[in-house]
């Protein structure tokens, strides 16, 4: 989310653009790495394809970059749980089909094998996956709150030490 006539606002007060990039960067890089703490770990996929990025001064974000995250974050099918202020990058997110029948089956089979259920088992357990959906299990949305309270306070602290 970018807000529009910060840099003019920033400009009026006279607060180096600078400073508030570093804030926000800081900020950026630590939302991520609660991400990653919070991430569903199975091989450790989801946690090690988190990665902080920078768009543009005062243009952050977090990327989750494994195909599956999206689903994990939101669950699928008649689970799907999504927050209000994030229901735009949801549908987004959503729109994203990756493998094929032959591919989710096999990655059932390998999580059974991890997990010690026998192998016969995974057939049955994707079809109710693809039946029934998966719930969500957020991680991002979680850091993303977490970080946006430390944020305010850093940005707060910030402005009452430039303005004492």
């Amino acid at each position: 989310m970018a807000l529009k006539g910060l840099k003019e606002l920033l400009k009026v007060l006279d607060i180096p653009i600078s400073d508030i990039d570093k804030i926000v960067g800081a900020n950026n890089s630590q939302m991520a790495q609660k991400a990653k703490g919070l991430a569903p770990v199975d091989k450790g996929g989801i946690a090690q394809n988190i990665v902080p990025v920078q768009y543009g001064e005062l243009h952050y974000g977090v990327v989750a970059n494994a195909i599956h995250s999206g689903w994990l974050e939101f669950g699928t099918g008649g689970k799907v749980r999504i927050p209000d202020e994030l229901a735009e990058d949801a549908a987004e997110i959503r729109t994203i089909r990756g493998g094929t029948f032959a591919q989710g089956l096999k990655n059932i089979q390998e999580w059974c094998r991890r997990k010690g259920i026998e192998e016969e088992a995974a057939y049955p357990i994707f079809i109710s996956i693809l039946d029934n959906g998966i719930e969500p299990n957020p991680f991002m949305y979680p850091a993303f709150v977490a970080q946006k309270k430390e944020f305010q306070q850093e940005l707060e602290r910030y402005f009452e030490k430039r303005f004492k």
